[in-house]
């Protein structure tokens, strides 16, 4: 009858679109009561796994497992001895001791049981080592299964229930899932809240159809550690929308840890974890009347320094298409930040919304690494803490996944708000440093890398990571990241692809501090960008001109050599040393940078005029210009002196090709328009020295 009574109801929700409005708003009004046998008996397994590592203390050992009994006698008192809705439920505790657990055995553990009212208890002993708690698990629920308990709950013996009423509220929900997602009851995973770690799916109670699905085992054979089942159970079902967290019934744990950190890749998250959704997949064809569709499962990753709401509430609040499921990891890089206390208080709760803290400040790069490791999903969306994403990128991405399912990745568009009169802005734009924010607009598929402000990965067992020797606060590290990555899905994955542009997936990234002239930025990126001549040798070239940054430097150290040896010899003998030196430098420094500014002046006003910032006329256009010419070359010198710094001396006056050589790669436009701006310094030295020269000699001596 209460099948009945659920397939009553899901062809109601199904069809109510063909009743009159009127009749249907009735139908769903009313209250569906449940139809259930007066003798039906559900039985909770519960799995109790005690190891010898817990027992360096047994009398600790022993109080926890009093403290836990003690709580599941009251919590469950009424559910046991009361029928709810013509439900009665019994306990069964399965406990599973490893081969060293014998302490635990010689200190009456049975009595403690009956102490506390439970007389149908199973104590099995194994020849597992120290800490096999999930192998113990894995043991004991095929007992559960076999001698047909309903529900199976994992528990570990320092837990102290806090919720009364809670096998009926679990045995609730699960036909509440049924019932919305039309599926068949007792599908899904459905956890306790840890009031520790609210947002963490512990202490799962599963039901026998998961067991029903794989045979009896409640995990697959392989190594888990104990928040890997815990996050297995709930990444699975989540792929249906049957994944949920019950917050009116908790758990506290007595030995907190951190445990529910990840710093590692799980060797189930891939191969394990998409053998087990197919089989849950093939399962429910097999057994559900109507086709369920698979949500797509797309995480979003924002590593936040910043922990700005202005940005991060548009990011946490994006509309979510009903066919993806997603979970958004803000991962805070500043632990001593005064919004982290706000951020949890409002989100921590939520299993979809995670909030992790670095204690130490790590760096754009292993925080997105944390993300990584922490997610589950088939897709990754890195966005930047300083972006504001469409409301429609979401919907945008899954377009994307779509249309290219076999490709590593997508690159977004990331637009800059109009530079409008800002000088400074304009100036950023000409300089060409943010011309791969926006390369998704002009490049459609095979694109090389884009900055992982607005970057959409596969997530795929290949075992790239964001490598951490580049600057914590970014520069190069995308790149590297995005090369690894695209090079190995072209070799790895059948008929896999590169990135591909993904236009529609827009954000809108604001200006760097706010906007305000502050040149360090664009230094330290190209001190970091700059190792990728050395991480990626085959994407290089010689270049036999130098840039400004190589100009200036080298240029000073030559003219103060030959100074030296000039003044040795005598050659300028009735001229001071030190005047030579600074009218040399001073035609040498003025006339890099100036030959910068008239390369500049031409390309911007002549080739391609106002073709970047239409929203600036006039002398200020110019200064722009002039200042675009000071970004660039703070940025070729911010990547010389990273060269110095890790002693790659050898690398000085190569050069990287932005474009991965393809689309005809930067390589020839790099070397001409360093030429170019050679052809104009040599120019202007040789009238400069000129003109000295004849001052000098005319002279009065």
């Amino acid at each position: 009858m209460k099948k009945t009574s659920l397939c009553i109801q899901q062809e109601l929700e199904t069809h109510h679109h063909k009743y009159p409005i009127g009749c249907s708003e009735s139908y769903f009004e009313s209250k569906i009561n449940e139809l259930t046998h007066h003798n039906e008996i559900v039985t909770f397994g519960v799995l109790l796994p005690i190891t010898s590592r817990e027992l360096t203390k047994p009398e600790k050992c022993i109080e926890n497992f009093s403290n836990l009994l003690k709580s599941l006698a009251e919590t469950s008192q009424q559910d046991i001895q009361y029928r709810i809705s013509g439900t009665r439920y019994q306990i069964k505790i399965y406990i599973g001791i490893d081969k060293d657990g014998h302490l635990f055995l010689n200190n009456s553990a049975e009595k403690i049981f009956y102490n506390h009212g439970f007389i149908d208890i199973d104590i099995t002993k194994f020849d597992y080592f120290p800490g096999s708690t999930c192998d113990i698990w894995r043991e004991l629920s095929r007992k559960a299964y076999k001698e047909n308990c309903d529900y199976i709950v994992l528990f570990e013996n320092d837990i102290i229930i806090k919720t009364n009423g809670w096998m009926n509220k679990f045995h609730k929900t699960y036909l509440e899932i049924s019932i919305q997602k039309k599926v068949p009851c007792n599908f899904g995973c459905v956890t306790f809240t840890d009031i520790t770690f609210p947002g963490f799916p512990a202490f799962p109670v599963i039901s026998r159809v998961h067991l029903d699905t794989f045979n009896g085992d409640i995990i697959p054979q392989q190594k888990f550690q104990i928040q890997d089942v815990y996050t297995y159970l709930f990444q699975l079902y989540r792929r249906w929308g049957c994944s949920i967290i019950l917050h009116d019934v908790e758990i506290q744990k007595i030995d907190v840890d951190q445990r529910y950190e990840k710093w590692y890749h799980s060797d189930w998250k891939f191969d394990v974890l998409n053998n087990s959704v197919d089989r849950v997949e093939k399962w429910l064809n097999n057994n559900n009347k109507t086709p369920i569709q698979k949500l797509l499962t797309l995480d979003i990753v924002v590593p936040s320094y910043r922990v700005d709401f202005k940005y991060l509430d548009p990011i946490i609040n994006l509309e979510i298409p009903v066919t993806m499921s997603t979970i958004i990891y803000i991962i805070i890089d500043d632990p001593n930040s005064s919004n982290i206390i706000l951020l949890k208080k409002l989100y921590e709760k939520d299993p979809f919304i995670r909030i992790l803290v670095n204690k130490p400040n790590l760096g754009a790069s292993l925080s997105r690494n944390r993300g990584l490791y922490e997610s589950n999903a088939d897709y990754i969306l890195f966005l930047d803490d300083d972006v504001t994403p469409e409301k429609d990128i979401l919907f945008e991405c899954e377009k994307v996944i779509k249309e290219h399912p076999t490709a590593c990745g997508f690159i977004g568009s990331s637009k800059f708000p109009p530079a409008n009169e800002s000088i400074f802005k304009s100036a950023v734009v000409l300089s060409g440093v943010t011309f791969f924010w926006e390369i998704a607009e002009i490049w459609d598929n095979d694109i090389p890398w884009g900055i992982a402000g607005n970057l959409l990965i596969r997530s795929y067992k290949d075992d790239i990571l964001f490598d951490s020797s580049f600057p914590k606060t970014g520069g190069g590290e995308d790149i590297d990241f995005c090369l690894k990555k695209g090079n190995f899905f072209i070799k790895n994955v059948e008929n896999g692809k590169g990135f591909q542009g993904a236009p529609n997936v827009k954000v809108t990234h604001h200006w760097w501090n706010d906007g305000k002239r502050y040149y360090w930025r664009f230094y330290k990126w190209a001190k970091g960008d700059g190792a990728l001549i050395k991480m990626h040798p085959n994407l290089t070239y010689n270049d036999i001109v130098p840039n400004s940054a190589e100009f200036l430097l080298g240029t000073t150290f030559i003219l103060f050599i030959t100074v030296i040896i000039s003044s040795l010899i005598t050659v300028f003998y009735d001229i001071e040393i030190i005047n030579i030196f600074t009218i040399l430098i001073f035609l040498s420094v003025p006339h890099v940078i100036i030959s910068n500014f008239i390369f500049d002046i031409h390309l911007h006003l002549i080739i391609q005029p106002f073709k970047r910032v239409p929203t600036i006329r006039g002398y200020r256009y110019i200064l722009a210009i002039f200042e675009s010419s000071m970004i660039r070359m703070t940025n070729e010198f911010g990547r010389l002196m990273g060269h110095i710094e890790r002693k790659e001396w050898n690398y000085i006056g190569k050069r990287f090709d932005w474009f991965a050589k393809k689309n005809g790669g930067t390589m020839n436009d790099e070397i001409s328009t360093n030429s170019r701006k050679f052809f104009i310094w040599v120019s202007l030295m040789v009238f400069s020295s000129s003109v000295l020269l004849i001052v000098i000699s005319e002279s009065p001596m």
